[in-house]
């Protein structure tokens, strides 16, 4: 999760690339909007192929869950252990997700899940490729990972980066502000990634719950009652406008996935809002 638009290209990836870029992110966006509207899977007038029905997909990420269960312990990643052991279980799993050529028939909750699980997918991935490591923020200097179009999906005619599934369809397609909590950078100061899957059945919940538990953590959230601060993760700062939109503001945010006595205070306005420093350290071993 890295700002593109909203975070003032301050955070993890930031803007970038040139016209040649862009026409590329323009021509790959484009090509989603027909598969998730049109259930299109190539060039206006082909014919001869047509997008596999969406019930061959497994919503479930049975397999994704199976690797969180065993080499995630309380958000921290087992990533020798999946290196030596689950790496081919691993690239089986991004292979089911480069299958669909086309969303027709998905449920908006089906979109979702499917778009987070990708996105935590690959940069699991791309941290065992490059592995060992110290700082997933270090990789593919100078742009950095999130910028890097290395990830392969059948619902595009290229290779697309880390922010572009961020930026270009979960941010722009679902306005779901929670997504930032589920959206899982590889580093300390991110929010934990999950044992288990996101899947549409359980979306909502399991959304709330990785919000409550990312606000109610002390090393990324905290209220200091007697200094009369509000230390607040630096994801509230890039992604602000997406708070806005979604609960009102940071602040009213913030106070719904607190204790009741917290979230008064939250909500009285007195604490200043300030920034904590943000580790970049790698969320595993």
């Amino acid at each position: 999760m890295v700002p593109s638009g909203a975070r003032p290209h301050k955070g993890r990836g930031g803007a970038g690339g040139g016209v040649g870029a862009r026409a590329g992110r323009q021509l790959t966006t484009a090509w989603l909007l027909a598969a998730l509207w049109a259930g299109a899977c190539g060039p206006a007038g082909a014919s001869e192929a047509k997008p596999a029905p969406a019930r061959a997909f497994d919503h479930t990420h049975a397999a994704w869950t199976k690797l969180l269960a065993a080499y995630v312990d309380d958000g921290v990643v087992d990533y020798s252990g999946l290196r030596a052991h689950g790496r081919a279980a691993l690239e089986s799993y991004l292979e089911e997700l480069a299958a669909p050529r086309s969303m027709e028939g998905w449920t908006r909750e089906q979109q979702m899940a499917f778009w987070i699980n990708a996105y935590n997918a690959w940069t699991v991935e791309r941290v065992l490729e490059a592995w060992p490591v110290k700082s997933f923020k270090k990789l593919d200097w100078p742009r950095g990972p999130w910028k890097r179009e290395f990830v392969r999906l059948g619902l595009s005619p290229e290779p697309v980066s880390l922010d572009w599934i961020e930026h270009e369809v979960l941010r722009k397609r679902y306005a779901e502000p929670r997504i930032h909590m589920a959206l899982v950078c590889a580093s300390r100061s991110c929010p934990a990634l999950r044992s288990e899957a996101y899947v549409a059945a359980r979306l909502d919940a399991q959304l709330e719950d990785q919000a409550r538990r990312f606000v109610g953590d002390p090393a990324k959230n905290r209220l200091d009652a007697e200094a009369g601060v509000l230390w607040l993760s630096k994801i509230f700062d890039w992604y602000g406008e997406d708070f806005e939109r979604g609960g009102g503001s940071v602040r009213a945010f913030v106070a719904a996935h607190l204790p009741a006595d917290a979230a008064a205070r939250v909500r009285d306005g007195s604490l200043d809002i300030r920034w904590l420093d943000y580790d970049w350290s790698l969320n595993g071993r």
